[in-house]
């Protein structure tokens, strides 16, 4: 099925749309959406450059359209009006219909600032009015992550969000990027609404 529609995800750092919603991003890309995805990081605090793996990873989920800035992560904070113009013009060339951002409730201070300065970009009275909604990383979203709106997933989808993952060799140490931990948190959130798994979002605003 196609359709005109062009949904936006926003990444801070390589891996954060995939973990928080891989899943849903695979279903936009089968239903005929326009998938772009902004990353505004490629670099880990030790320098190591997730660029490729990104590229690589995405491109496992079908997304074929992704724009890459360099901010220094952790350092957000400094370039707050670098970011919130970027994201700007980000928004004027794509005009979407959906723009998925990470949670404010995320500790991460690069998270933190994303959040703040997207509201200000996609909430604003612009003519290019969107539905603007955050994902979770279930690790990192303190206090707690209060999600009202759910996309149900299949087996299918945990496998390609799984695998998509596993492009970021670098990471793999890390919990949160375990297969078993990933299929947990997609089971506990289908759970809540009577599905096998599922992916959680907070809505801020929805157009219909």
């Amino acid at each position: 099925m196609q359709t005109n529609k062009i949904a936006l995800f926003i990444s801070p750092h390589p891996d954060d749309v995939e973990i928080g919603c891989g899943g849903t991003v695979t279903k936009y890309v089968r239903d005929g959406w326009t998938v772009r995805v902004f990353i505004l990081s490629t670099r880990t605090p030790d320098k190591v450059d997730l660029a490729t793996d990104c590229q690589e990873s995405l491109n496992s989920l079908g997304v074929k359209a992704l724009t890459f800035s360099r901010f220094e992560i952790r350092f957000f904070s400094k370039r707050r009006e670098d970011i919130l113009q970027t994201m700007i013009d980000v928004r004027k060339e794509y005009k979407p219909d959906h723009v998925f951002i990470p949670s404010g409730s995320n500790k991460h201070q690069d998270h933190v600032v994303v959040f703040e300065e997207a509201r200000r970009a996609f909430l604003s009275l612009s003519s290019f009015p969107c539905s603007v909604l955050c994902y979770e990383q279930w690790w990192n979203d303190i206090p707690a992550f209060n999600p009202n709106y759910y996309v149900p997933l299949s087996e299918l989808d945990l496998s390609q969000k799984i695998r998509a993952i596993s492009f970021y060799k670098s990471q793999s140490k890390r919990l949160y990027t375990k297969p078993k931990a990933i299929e947990t948190a997609l089971r506990f959130r289908g759970m809540q609404i009577g599905y096998e798994f599922a992916e959680a979002f907070e809505v801020i605003r929805w157009i219909q």
